[in-house]
């Protein structure tokens, strides 16, 4: 008796085996490996998300208002791509997610580590979810928190000098 493979069984087990492998090629970053990544480093407010469907895939662009620019020279209002998003299609919820993609909400205070702008002058994230640091206020200190501080509060003023200290390296 001759046995016929099951061709849904050997693509399902193609595509897992290369999401796996696509996973395990992040790399994890420590502050040192962020800063000399980061061509801009910038704290800011993001102002508004706008899912974009024209391209290949579907991104989100986030508008932050850069409230301070720790490396390099951004100011005023950003853009800063995300991959994935969700949006409205002929009355239905549609959703593209990447594992290890940060989320950006409106009002929310973060710092950015950032690569390059491509020619449309929209940056990316270093590091996915590692390149995003959360900003909040404390007893009127601005306290930044992340993957990147190991999960540890730390006053704005020591992580400028943090970065400072990193990219003189």
């Amino acid at each position: 008796m001759k046995i016929k493979p099951n061709l849904l069984g050997i693509a399902l087990a193609g595509v897992f085996t290369l999401s796996t492998a696509h996973a395990t090629i992040n790399k994890e970053f420590d502050l040192a490996d962020a800063t000399t990544a980061s061509s801009v480093i910038v704290a800011g407010e993001v102002m508004s998300t706008k899912v974009d469907t024209s391209g290949n895939g579907t991104q989100t662009l986030v508008s932050v208002q850069v409230t301070d620019a720790l490396k390099g020279k951004a100011s005023g209002i950003i853009t800063i791509a995300l991959p994935g998003g969700s949006y409205s299609s002929n009355g239905f919820r549609v959703g593209e997610t990447y594992a290890g993609v940060p989320q950006a909400f409106v009002n929310q205070k973060n710092m950015y580590f950032l690569s390059d702008s491509d020619t449309d002058g929209v940056y990316q994230v270093v590091g996915f979810n590692q390149g995003i640091l959360t900003i909040e206020s404390n007893d009127n200190k601005e306290m930044v928190k992340g993957m990147l501080t190991h999960g540890e509060a730390v006053s704005m003023k020591e992580m400028k000098t943090r970065i400072d200290s990193e990219g003189e390296l």
